[in-house]
């Protein structure tokens, strides 16, 4: 019987949950969820002080990189500005470096909202700090966090790319609630979904091990099982 791939999430630490001043590791069951429902095993793995390495992935077959605060401009060659928000620069790192040593090991890694964001960073890119404040664009990308299954915008897939058949169709509604994005795009990568502003909403590389995209699939994988799709390659890649 082959076994199933073992798919990190990165946990950040949570100070306000668990017992008072002891905090907890946690990230949102949708992920896990998710990953389970494609075919992996979901592991947490909790962001602390020490950087990973190699070993520290060796036990892993595939890592997702979730949501989460914003990634602090100085690892892209920024100052912060005005409308920026809270960064960890301990998880920014972590990830990172976690990333890198997946990639390293030709193990498969796939990126959510800020996971996108932290790949493109890594890879050499920069952000738009803040997009009410970076573009003049009209449309809102920030949608309300008490209805994360619900559709928000429309993104758009470029057709033979992954993200397209993972999608399967040119696009499709999706919630949004992000107030960052790509600004310079990493070298190898490639932009396969924007929304009608221009936003990049998803890339991916040519190896096949990579791909990240800005809006929440897993909060949608209840309400929409279709969205399921977008997990799993990351799992199929993972098992082999």
């Amino acid at each position: 019987m082959n076994q199933k791939p073992v798919i990190g999430i990165v946990a950040g630490f949570e100070p306000g949950l668990g017992s008072p001043g002891v905090g907890m590791f946690a990230e949102s069951a949708d992920y896990v969820r998710s990953v389970v429902l494609a075919g992996g095993v979901p592991v947490l793995l909790p962001v602390t002080g020490e950087i990973p390495d190699a070993q520290s992935v060796a036990l892993l077959d595939g890592l997702l990189l979730p949501g989460g605060g914003d990634v602090a401009p100085h690892l892209y060659g920024q100052d912060p500005i005005k409308g920026m928000g809270a960064t960890c620069v301990t998880k920014d790192r972590f990830e990172i470096a976690l990333l890198k040593a997946c990639l390293a090991q030709q193990k498969p890694v796939m990126g959510v909202c800020r996971g996108l964001q932290v790949i493109n960073v890594a890879l050499g890119g920069t952000l738009i700090q803040d997009l009410p404040t970076g573009t003049d664009s009209p449309q809102e990308h920030h949608g309300s966090m008490e209805t994360r299954d619900e559709p928000f915008h429309r993104v758009f897939f470029t057709p033979g790319s992954r993200l397209y058949d993972m999608a399967g169709q040119d696009s499709l509604l999706t919630n949004s609630y992000h107030h960052q994005a790509i600004d310079r795009l990493a070298p190898g990568l490639r932009a396969t979904a924007h929304t009608a502003d221009g936003v990049v909403e998803g890339v991916e590389d040519e190896t096949g091990l990579l791909y990240a995209v800005q809006f929440h699939p897993e909060n949608f994988t209840r309400r929409f099982p279709e969205f399921v799709r977008f997990f799993t390659p990351l799992c199929e890649k993972a098992a082999h």
